[in-house]
């Protein structure tokens, strides 16, 4: 179920005008570049599949595209399950986001399906499920990352993020989204 707040970001970020690219958007930056970089994948193939006059559900561009949105989505998934253990994020905030991990891809899987068994279904309705797993997640769950990241981190396994897109202005920054969710059971 959606919060207020979750909504209104939705909104705003729903609408954003066509001269500022998603993946470039300041408000949908996690401040941690690799999974920043990885969104900025997801919203250009989410950004193709909208934007391509030609990519009806049956055609082969849409068929392409949809196909490496789907290789990206599991390896992104468990980039940022790696965080959730390296910024030591409260279980409230963690078990959501990871049901939308499980979620997702089924969603994607039975999308699949139906579109191989030539299921009528409708354009627009597919691309709001697209938009959902893409902008929607980043919004609900990816954007609270941030209120856990410190200002320099090195992952569980010992790595560090692989860009270097740090926008300054989100570290260290709490919402009080994310200290109500912290505080809840």
């Amino acid at each position: 179920v959606a919060t207020d707040a979750t909504e209104t970001r939705c909104t705003m970020i729903g609408n954003t005008s066509k001269s500022t690219a998603l993946h470039t958007h300041p408000r949908l930056f996690t401040g941690v570049p690799s999974i920043d970089e990885e969104h900025a994948q997801l919203f250009a193939q989410f950004e193709a599949l909208s934007t391509a006059v030609e990519a009806s559900l049956d055609s082969a561009i849409f068929s392409e595209i949809l196909s490496q949105l789907g290789s990206q989505i599991n390896p992104h998934f468990h980039n940022e399950e790696r965080l959730f253990k390296s910024f030591a994020m409260p279980e409230g905030v963690v078990s959501g986001h990871i049901q939308d991990h499980v979620a997702i891809p089924e969603q994607y899987a039975q999308l699949s399906i139906d579109l191989m068994h030539g299921k009528r279904l409708d354009h627009s309705v597919v691309l709001q499920m697209i938009k959902g797993w893409i902008i929607g997640h980043v919004v609900r769950h990816d954007l609270l990352i941030k209120d856990y990241r410190p200002a320099r981190f090195v992952l569980t396994d010992g790595t560090m993020p692989t860009n270097d897109r740090e926008p300054a202005s989100l570290i260290g920054q709490r919402s009080e989204e994310a200290r109500t969710q912290e505080k809840t059971p």
